[in-house]
């Protein structure tokens, strides 16, 4: 097992290495960092989910040296050891692949159509599904509607689905949930079959230090660790935003940091692997 930067060394003594597991060929323990992304720079940090400090790990850069920025979801493959990153709408929506060793970017998709046109707002949250594929949350701009979109391996555009009855409308945070979906939304979440279905809808509950009105809450991102479903939540009311765990069956919220004032997206679990 090769050692990590030097960085990571220093992050790994100073506790910012949130949870270790076991990898499956493995016996040695394997690092698992939780991170997100300041909404406007295109930082991407490490969290510590228990404090919700934040340790700066690197901006991605593209080989014409633009940055990647107004990141929005992010989401690990273990098929590529890449981080996806997708944007916001004032970024483009784009879609970029991140080499977490080399902090380096390339774009995955341009989101824009044979005329040139953009074909989504802007990506709201990215999931890898149990079958490989790399799926996300968007507001269709010829539907006008929000929707699940799927993406080819080549980063070409799949099929979208729309929601049904029911369906939600903002937050639009995005994880697995064996062949369904879990999509998040104002102060509530949903359970979404692969035809767009809802399936089910719970209200969002839960006790905050500092205290957060639930009905002003949008759920932004998800991702798993383990059995583990870590969410990020933003308090439209106090501009804050925090770290929970939501728990799929009752919808209650338990709080795990609080993060600094501001906009951050894009949690997401990534094995240290992503860094060598």
């Amino acid at each position: 097992m090769k050692y990590l930067s030097k960085l990571f060394t220093v992050i790994i003594l100073l506790s910012f290495a949130t949870i270790s597991c076991e990898d499956n060929n493995s016996t040695e323990p394997q690092i698992t960092y939780l991170l997100i992304s300041e909404r406007n720079s295109g930082m991407v940090y490490i969290l510590d989910i228990e404090s919700g400090d934040l340790a700066e790990l690197s901006i991605f850069t593209l080989d014409t040296e633009d940055t990647v920025s107004g990141i929005r979801g992010m989401t690990y493959s273990p098929e590529t050891n890449s981080l996806y990153a997708g944007q916001n709408t004032n970024a483009g929506g784009m879609i970029f692949q991140l080499d977490g060793s080399q902090r380096t970017a390339t774009l995955f998709n341009d989101n824009s159509n044979e005329l040139g046109a953009m074909e989504w707002y802007g990506i709201s949250d990215m999931t890898y599904m149990p079958n490989g594929e790399l799926h996300a949350t968007t507001w269709d701009m010829v539907l006008d509607n929000p929707v699940i979109t799927r993406f080819n391996v080549d980063g070409t555009r799949g099929e979208s689905v729309e929601f049904g009855a029911g369906g939600p409308c903002c937050g639009l945070g995005l994880a697995a949930l064996g062949d369904n979906y879990i999509v998040g939304d104002w102060r509530q979440f949903h359970e979404i079959d692969p035809e767009g279905n809802v399936l089910k809808t719970e209200l969002l509950s839960g006790t905050f230090t500092p205290s957060i009105d639930l009905t002003a809450t949008f759920v932004q991102n998800f991702t798993w660790i383990d059995d583990v479903l870590y969410t990020l939540v933003f308090d439209a009311n106090n501009q804050q935003t925090y770290v929970a765990i939501l728990d799929p069956e009752s919808g209650e919220l338990t709080q795990v940091s609080e993060v600094i004032m501001g906009r951050y997206h894009g949690l997401t679990a990534v094995p240290d692997l992503a860094f060598r």
